[in-house]
């Protein structure tokens, strides 16, 4: 009977594991507090430590998008980037843009930024990019993410979201979240949870220039 238990008790941990890596992470380890931002130089790595399986709506796009229909405009908002500066997300419209809401501490978001990383070099001149991530001082803080840039090699351009205003405008509970956004400023394709090179690479050929 004990026995029994135990590898029942082991089969629901592998299986939180694996749901993880392929829904997403929640976007802080407890998700009802939201501590005030600062710049604490300590970077805190926190395991996944909850999976949210709420069902996020997907836009699913045809060959020629009815944005009509299927589609919607991409809301504004203001973000800062790595020197402190204002960057609005209105300002990049023109150019297709990809955000990313990701965090040090997420196995799945860890796991995809080599082909983020790769896409970015790719399609750098043709795409916007926007990593942005939410540092809540503790989990997460800005000196510690720019650490970890360095520690990895990563040279894609990051953004802080230290009021919120970004993942609550996208309604964003679980990381990773990509957004895909055309040169019109309308949302093509949202993907919640981790995506690997053939899924991220068939999302990008979405929103490229043809």
């Amino acid at each position: 009977m004990k026995k029994t238990l135990c590898i029942g008790l082991i089969l629901i941990l592998l299986s939180a594991v694996v749901l993880c890596q392929f829904i997403g992470c929640s976007t802080s380890p407890d998700p009802t507090l939201k501590p005030e931002p600062t710049q604490s130089a300590a970077a805190v790595q926190s395991p996944e430590t909850d999976v949210t399986l709420t069902d996020v709506p997907t836009y699913e796009p045809t060959a020629t998008p009815d944005y009509s229909a299927d589609s919607k405009t991409a809301e504004n908002f203001t973000v800062k980037d790595k020197d402190g500066n204002p960057v609005e997300l209105a300002s990049l419209f023109g150019k297709p843009i990809v955000i990313n809401f990701w965090a040090t501490w997420c196995g799945p978001c860890r796991n995809e930024l080599p082909e983020f990383q790769e896409a970015y070099h790719k399609y750098g001149d043709d795409i916007n990019f926007l990593f942005i991530t939410m540092p809540d001082g503790f989990n997460e803080t800005i000196e510690g993410v720019k650490s970890f840039m360095l520690d990895e090699g990563y040279d894609f351009p990051v953004y802080f979201d230290t009021d919120y205003s970004a993942g609550d405008v996208y309604s964003v509970s679980s990381i990773p979240a990509s957004f895909f956004i055309d040169s019109n400023g309308h949302i093509v394709l949202e993907k919640i949870g981790m995506m690997g090179a053939a899924e991220l690479e068939k999302a990008l050929s979405l929103i490229l220039p043809h």
